[in-house]
């Protein structure tokens, strides 16, 4: 299968239709790159996908819910545990 790549990350895991939005983006041949805002994010968009050769999930920690507080240092030993 030929993919396109684009200089994009999408937050999948805030996404109600994910899984759509995963299926028509390999209908289009497009790749993404999922970063999460949460390490709760990833566990959930992890076993929610579908498998697709064209996402690539990460488990990301955005720096707002830092710094607002909404995540803390365990979110963050969470989320470095995956990398």
């Amino acid at each position: 299968m030929n993919i396109m790549v684009w200089d994009m990350h999408v937050h999948l895991d805030f996404m109600q239709n994910a899984a759509e939005v995963v299926q028509e983006a390999e209908s289009l041949g497009l790749g993404m790159f999922g970063v999460t805002v949460t390490p709760q994010g990833y566990e959930q968009i992890t076993r929610s996908l579908p498998d697709s050769g064209n996402i690539r999930l990460a488990a990301g920690l955005h720096p707002w819910w830092i710094a607002d507080g909404r995540c803390t240092h365990w979110d963050a030993e969470r989320t470095a545990a995956w990398i």
